[in-house]
């Protein structure tokens, strides 16, 4: 098991890439995605790296 920070690290960089977010934007963005469709962070980061969506649009 990975430790976990590192967890949401792949959708957290893809968000700052994509959308020139800075770490801790990235990281909040996901964070409250995860909180208005009621899943948990770490259930939402494998999703976005399963499928590679943009967290703002699921």
């Amino acid at each position: 098991m990975r430790p976990r920070g590192q967890r949401v690290g792949g959708p957290r960089s893809r968000d700052m890439e994509r959308h020139r977010l800075t770490d801790r934007a990235a990281f909040d963005r996901l964070v409250t995605t995860s909180q208005h469709r009621n899943t948990k962070l770490r259930d939402l980061a494998r999703r976005l790296v399963e499928t590679g969506e943009d967290s703002h649009l699921l």
